[in-house]
């Protein structure tokens, strides 16, 4: 997964389990099989399925692209499922560490908009009979995601570093190749938040990783436990 700019996440077993299965068309598909656990909490691809429904739709990209059963019925072979599967992993983990520093809490009124809007959708309308999703569900996990990225967001701004004249005019010195003939004054403030978002996913990468151990995250589509 690729997370703020390039900081790629990476978990842990092969083992998948069936548990429920359904039909799109012609193909059957699995509805819902284990995919992770972080601690005793275990992962199911229809989590994923509905984990990605909600983001597309509260959180939506600058070109937002509708989603409908096709999309969101990925196999395991499906180039998809990776990267949204530790997408879930990882919002589970920074969920748990949210409540432990009791950062991060999301709002009633945030949660109650969310809600809505994400009930009014119409591709969520269409699958909440099938993957039997009620409005209970639906609100933990919404506001399981606003927490995340809320702390997430704290997380972030507490990593943020300064850096210094000294490192922004040694980068330059040892990437001359990297600029044209300009001096180094017309480079400086582009260096130097170029060095300070290389920092930042840095520190970022190393927490992910300590917090991934610590709540024994195991992502069972990859070849090892983390």
């Amino acid at each position: 997964m690729i997370l703020s700019g390039g900081i790629k996440i990476v978990l842990g077993v092969l083992f998948l389990m069936p548990l429920a299965f359904s039909s799109y068309g012609q193909d059957k598909v699995v509805v819902s099989e284990t995919l992770g656990q972080v601690g005793d909490y275990v992962v199911t691809s229809r989590e994923v399925r509905i984990s990605k429904l909600i983001e597309s739709i509260i959180f939506p990209p600058a070109k937002k692209e509708s989603i409908n059963l096709k999309d969101l019925a990925f196999s395991k072979s499906d180039a998809v499922l990776p990267s949204a599967l530790a997408s879930v992993l990882l919002e589970n983990v920074v969920a748990f560490e949210a409540r432990a520093f009791n950062l991060g809490e999301a709002s009633e009124e945030d949660i109650h908009a969310a809600v809505e809007k994400v009930e009014a959708a119409s591709e969520v309308k269409s699958l909440t009979k099938k993957w039997e999703l009620d409005s209970e569900e639906l609100k933990k996990l919404i506001k399981r995601k606003i927490v995340a990225k809320n702390f997430l967001k704290f997380k972030t701004n507490s990593m943020v570093g300064i850096v210094t004249d000294a490192e922004v005019k040694s980068y330059y010195d040892g990437n001359r190749a990297k600029f044209s003939d300009d001096s180094f004054e017309a480079y400086r403030e582009n260096i130097r938040v170029y060095l300070t978002q290389q920092q930042l996913e840095e520190r970022l990468r190393a927490w992910f990783e300590v917090v991934q151990r610590k709540y024994k995250v195991r992502n069972f589509l990859a070849d090892k436990p983390l």
